[in-house]
C-alpha cells in the first residue's frame, strides 16, 4: 500500500462493531517483535502507536519522539521534522515541520508492506531521501522475530552537481513507565462483540526519576534511558524497563548528541543547533559532544 506523505490511506481497515478498537486512516505498519509489544510511525511522518503494555492499546502522537533532517547546499541551509503533523497543543513551536503533499506538488510517499514500511521524501530538499524500517520477523525464526527492536535505514542520494552536506537527527523523550497502567484494580466490562477489556490509563509524561546515559561498545554507539527503578537495584515492577537509540560507527559520519533535552522545558538547543549548524557542538555556548 502507498499513501501521498500526509494524506490518510485511500482506502483503510474498518472495524466491524463500534467498540472495536479503530486507529482510522493515521495506522502504519507496526515495529516490534511478536509478542513484545510494537511502536508505530503514520503516513504522517509522527510516532504515533504505542502498544507497550500487554494487551492494551495507545493511539496518539507524541512529537518530541522525531526523525529531522538537516541540509546544506550551495550556501543555503534547511532543517525539517520529518512529520508533516505538528502538535496541536502548539509546543515545539519553533521547529519546522514537513510540507504535506499536495496534487499540485508531491512531497513524498508513505509505502507498507508488512514488516517493512518506508518514506521517500522528495521535492523539500535537493537530496533524495529514504526511510526504510522493519523488524526482524523472519519465518520458523520465532527466538529472533520476538525481539522488541526497529531497524531504520537511511539512504541519501544526490542528484545534483554540487556538494551536499545532512545530518540527521532523531529526538526521543525518556518513555521509561509512561504506558504503565495507573488503575490497579480496573473493573473487567464487556463489549458489544463479547470481548472482555478494563480502563486502561496510562501514565504519560510521567518522567520523574528517569535518566539517560551514553552507551558505546562494539562499533556502536547509542542513548540508554533508565527507569527511576534501576538505580535501586529493585526487581523491575510492571512498566519498567528501557529503551536505546543506537547507530553504528562508520568512517566519515560523525556523531553528536545531547542527554539532557527536555522537550517540555527551556532546552530547545537541538532543533535549533541542527537549524543553525547541522550539530550540537556547532552552536556557540554549547557544550561539545561528538565521536
Amino acid at each position: 500500500m502507498a499513501a501521498a506523505l500526509g494524506q490518510p490511506w485511500p482506502h483503510y481497515y474498518t472495524v466491524r462493531y463500534a467498540s472495536n478498537l479503530d486507529d482510522g486512516p493515521w495506522h502504519g505498519a507496526p515495529l516490534g517483535g511478536f509478542g513484545a509489544g510494537c511502536i508505530g510511525r503514520s503516513p504522517q511522518g509522527d510516532f504515533n502507536l504505542w502498544h507497550l503494555d500487554g494487551g492494551e492499546h495507545s493511539f496518539h502522537s507524541i512529537p518530541a519522539c522525531q526523525f529531522s533532517l538537516f541540509e546544506a547546499a550551495n550556501g543555503q541551509t534547511q532543517a525539517h521534522a520529518l512529520s508533516t503533523q505538528p502538535p496541536a497543543d502548539g509546543s515545539l513551536s519553533t521547529w519546522a515541520w514537513y510540507p504535506t503533499a499536495t496534487p499540485e506538488r508531491s512531497t513524498g510517499t508513505y509505502h507498507a508492506l508488512y514488516p517493512r514500511s518506508w518514506y521517500h521524501y522528495e521535492n523539500v530538499f535537493q537530496a533524495d531521501i529514504f526511510c526504510e524500517q522493519f523488524s526482524p520477523i523472519w519465518p520458523h525464526n520465532y527466538a529472533e522475530a520476538s525481539y522488541p527492536v526497529a531497524v531504520f535505514v537511511w539512504t541519501a542520494h544526490n542528484p545534483t552537481d554540487s556538494p551536499l552536506t545532512l545530518s540527521l537527527m532523531v529526538s526521543w523523550q525518556n518513555l521509561v513507565g509512561w504506558f504503565t497502567n495507573t488503575q490497579k484494580s480496573p473493573d473487567l466490562k464487556l463489549r458489544d462483540d463479547g470481548s472482555p477489556y478494563y480502563d486502561y490509563v496510562p501514565a504519560l509524561g510521567n518522567s520523574q526519576g528517569n535518566y539517560n546515559q551514553l552507551v558505546t561498545t562494539d562499533g556502536l554507539k547509542g542513548c540508554l534511558m533508565e527507569g527511576a527503578w534501576w538505580p535501586r537495584q529493585a526487581e523491575p515492577q510492571e512498566g519498567d524497563g528501557q529503551w536505546c537509540l543506537a547507530t553504528l560507527e562508520q568512517p566519515g559520519v560523525e556523531v553528536s548528541y545531547d542527554l539532557r533535552w527536555n522537550p517540555t522545558g527551556g532546552r530547545r538547543r537541538p532543533v535549533g543547533c541542527l537549524v543553525a549548524a547541522g550539530a550540537f557542538d556547532e552552536c556557540a555556548g554549547y557544550h561539545p559532544r561528538r565521536s
